[in-house]
């Protein structure tokens, strides 16, 4: 542990003196205030009351669908094939991200992948009902070094299996 020339405290504590952990704690609530505590440290996680899990299909790969309460949907990969994996994508990777209307309107952030390169979200807007979730958005498309050179319109569809 370093020790400090000059006390930060302002009084009392002599140059080059180690503080314990504790004295640095308590002086700390006391300067900040206890109220402002969870400021400092994290909230714990929050159970979740309602969750939807439901598996898709997509171009070969088995998708995770999770949304619990009104929290956004996400979409990972479970089970990716080999087609897949030559572009950088492995299971637990996230697909989508986004939120449902109660119309069934589904609007969010999609990732495409490619080996070598950062993965790269784009704007997807589509429905979902009982059998499959259909999304439409404009795909980046890039060149060997890995630099968006255009995009292309393209249908996603996952299938409920």
């Amino acid at each position: 542990m370093k020790t400090s020339k000059r006390s930060r405290s302002g009084g009392g504590q002599k140059p080059g003196k180690k503080l314990p952990i504790a004295a640095l704690t308590s002086a700390m609530f006391a300067v900040l205030g206890a109220a402002t505590s969870s400021l400092l440290w994290p909230v714990p996680n929050v159970q979740a009351k309602y969750c939807t899990h439901d598996i898709y299909g997509f171009n070969g790969s088995i998708l995770q669908f999770e949304q619990c309460d009104k929290r956004p949907i996400i979409i990972r990969y479970q089970r990716v094939p080999s087609s897949a994996k030559k572009h950088g994508i492995t299971a637990g990777a996230k697909l989508f991200v986004g939120r449902e209307r109660a119309t069934g309107a589904v609007a969010g952030t999609m990732w495409v992948y490619k080996i070598g390169c950062r993965k790269i979200g784009f704007i997807v807007r589509g429905t979902i009902d009982h059998t499959q979730i259909v999304l439409r958005g404009r795909v980046p498309v890039r060149a060997a070094n890995c630099d968006v050179i255009r995009t292309r319109a393209q249908e996603f569809v996952f299938t409920l299996k």
